[in-house]
């Protein structure tokens, strides 16, 4: 999911959260707290917004049921952090005593729904890692005012040059002006490896790797391309066994 539709769908929620706050403060008739409600409020949403990406690629990465353990750990250290740090700079005027009366109370108000919350990005994610691991057979390529379908198989490797990606096939090149990273998203990982951050190689098509220096390597291609790949992504080397 891209990054834009992530922010996109938390926007919504910080509308509500914000319209909430307001409702709340008038119907007790503490004016007083609208700013801060409205703000606490929002900055909420705004932390778990930064987070959801990174949840759903630790889901995609680590399967939920042999982790269960490690994303528990990871909600408990999330949810009590995020309600620290906003509330600690109220330490200054209100003290440590009525920080720790004040967490506590948010605790155990709010642990419910948080793990609910939590749960359902989980779910989300995994929902999205398994929509993902059923391979494409063509991508949609906007280049030069044209969209082309290509067919993933065509596709012998891919290049970034500064925000442009050049798709190299047998037929043609095609320039997009996209991210490397949101077409790497695009393409299944058991067909297409990053072995730089400015390229993705067909595995189908790999033929031979060649160690370089410092732990780089060189990838050569059934179609005589011959690319570098950089020692952070060796791993790619790992799906060649």
């Amino acid at each position: 999911m891209r990054l834009s539709r992530i922010y996109g769908a938390w926007s919504l929620v910080a509308i509500f959260a914000a319209a909430q706050a307001i409702v709340w403060t008038l119907a007790n008739g503490r004016r007083d707290l609208l700013v801060a409600a409205v703000t606490g409020n929002v900055l909420f949403v705004a932390i778990w917004a930064a987070m959801t990406p990174f949840l759903f690629k630790a889901v995609a990465r680590y399967p939920v049921r042999q982790h269960v353990a490690g994303f528990a750990s990871a909600f408990a250290i999330f949810f009590v952090g995020t309600n620290a740090i906003v509330r600690l700079p109220f330490v200054f005027t209100r003290g440590w005593s009525w920080f720790g009366r004040v967490l506590l109370g948010a605790l155990s108000e709010y642990v419910v729904p948080a793990s609910l919350a939590f749960a359902a990005l989980v779910a989300i994610g995994h929902w999205l890692a398994s929509k993902r691991d059923v391979a494409p057979t063509h991508v949609s390529i906007a280049d030069r005012g044209q969209t082309f379908r290509v067919p993933v198989e065509a596709i012998h490797w891919i290049q970034a040059e500064d925000n442009y990606v050049l798709i190299h096939t047998p037929a043609r090149t095609y320039t997009a002006r996209e991210r490397i990273s949101d077409l790497e998203g695009r393409l299944h990982h058991t067909r297409f490896a990053r072995v730089h951050r400015s390229t993705i190689v067909n595995l189908s098509l790999i033929s031979a790797v060649k160690p370089l220096s410092h732990g780089d390597y060189e990838v050569v291609l059934s179609c005589g391309t011959s690319v570098r790949g950089s020692r952070s992504r060796r791993a790619v080397l790992d799906r060649l066994r």
